[in-house]
């Protein structure tokens, strides 16, 4: 019996060098929807999902992630329901609030175009008063197709400007009240939620509203285009 000779066998060599790993982000470098488009996301809009992603609720993520970092010098404190402070719908708007806010929240989930949530590239010709509402708006329409279709609820933008009382998609009043408790919605309540009151936490679109309710009229559809024209956006690819 013959014994053949074991020949070794050449193996690839392992490069074990550690792995350079990018930076982490502190909060989850949620993407923005819509941005580039006519139906960007509002900056308020974008930190009720981001709250979400993490499980806590609007007021924890501020008060722990976000507040810390701003400068309180000069703003205090934000002023959610029952307290004084700055008004939180200036976040989506054209001054300091929104750019410390937009950066601040670039800083902790690492993503480079937050400030396009807000009305800031617009900041030289747009005027700070009159623009933004104070409540919060919405289209039952547009809410019940995203959900429809498992799309993520956000708020755009453009529900944020105070001149903007239709949804061009669907040609309708934007609501708001809750048609649950008839309440009216701050921009960032504490316990604010996509797509849902901030008061009773029910969904904001029921399916069994009356359509005729909400008709808009033909002016009002020219002013959402004039709006948009002058901001860049194109809804007459929309309309």
């Amino acid at each position: 019996m013959t014994i053949k000779p074991i020949i070794p066998t050449i193996c690839e060599s392992w490069d074990l060098t550690l792995p350079e790993l990018p930076p982490r982000s502190r909060l989850y470098c949620l993407e923005p929807i819509g941005l580039g488009t006519p139906m960007v996301e509002s900056l308020t809009g974008y930190l009720a999902r981001l709250a979400e992603a993490h499980g806590v609720t609007l007021w924890t993520l501020y008060r722990h992630e976000i507040a810390p970092s701003l400068d309180r010098a000069r703003f205090g404190s934000l002023c959610l329901t029952g307290s004084t402070g700055y008004q939180p719908h200036t976040i989506n708007g054209t001054g300091a609030l929104a750019l410390d806010f937009s950066s601040v929240l670039e800083s902790l989930t690492r993503r480079r175009e937050l400030s396009h949530l807000t009305l800031l590239t617009w900041a030289a010709v747009l005027p700070r008063r009159m623009l933004l509402r104070r409540i919060r708006a919405w289209c039952p329409d547009c809410l019940n197709s995203w959900r429809a279709v498992d799309d993520p609820i956000y708020e755009p933008l453009l529900w944020t400007l105070q001149s903007v009382n239709v949804c061009p998609r669907h040609r309708r009043l934007l609501s708001l009240v809750c048609p649950s408790c008839q309440f009216q919605n701050e921009p960032m309540d504490f316990r604010l939620q996509p797509g849902h009151c901030s008061r009773c936490l029910q969904w904001l679109a029921p399916e069994n509203t009356s359509e005729g309710e909400f008709t808009c009229t033909e002016w009002q559809l020219w002013v959402v285009n004039k709006v948009w024209r002058i901001t860049g956006g194109q809804f007459k690819n929309l309309i």
